[in-house]
């Protein structure tokens, strides 16, 4: 495992996913203010990678989607789903907030 062979790289990953996590919420939340769409398609694009990374499936297939719906430009969609999907963020957040304080 990871955590266990290269606790550095764990905690790093685990670093940047939380920091994409609030980068994301943010950026949704900022993109009637003028967010380009494609710093929302990128910050997606690697929270799928960094959520799968850590074996995180139900929150890369989220992002996965949420890749997809920006990538199309369809940001009613993707806001929708990123409203509805508040629960699974947050309890992913507290999550990584649990893992990052027993790290090594």
């Amino acid at each position: 495992m990871l955590h266990e062979s290269n606790p550095r790289a764990y905690k790093r990953m685990l670093d940047n996913l939380a920091r994409d996590l609030s980068r994301f919420s943010v950026a949704m939340q900022a993109y009637a203010g003028g967010v380009p769409i494609d710093e929302i398609k990128h910050l997606a694009h690697s929270l799928k990678g960094g959520s799968l990374g850590l074996g995180a499936q139900a929150l890369g297939e989220l992002f996965s989607e949420l890749e997809r719906l920006t990538g199309l430009g369809d940001m009613p969609a993707a806001e929708r789903l990123h409203a509805a999907s508040a629960r699974l963020i947050a309890q992913s957040e507290n999550a990584l907030r649990q893992l990052d304080a027993v790290a090594p």
